[in-house]
């Protein structure tokens, strides 16, 4: 796991970079997504 930046760095500098930007942008969005979810639900047990 600790190689994956290096390994993904050397893999999308041949891609093209809308791509890469949409591949960052939606990780982005889903890691948000799912940190809210968590803590709605992580919100909801304590009830």
């Amino acid at each position: 796991m600790m190689a994956l930046p290096l390994v993904f760095t050397v893999f999308f500098a041949f891609f093209p970079s809308g791509l890469v930007l949409y591949w960052v942008s939606n990780n982005i969005l889903t890691i948000s997504q799912q940190w809210v979810i968590t803590k709605r639900i992580d919100a909801g047990e304590d009830k």
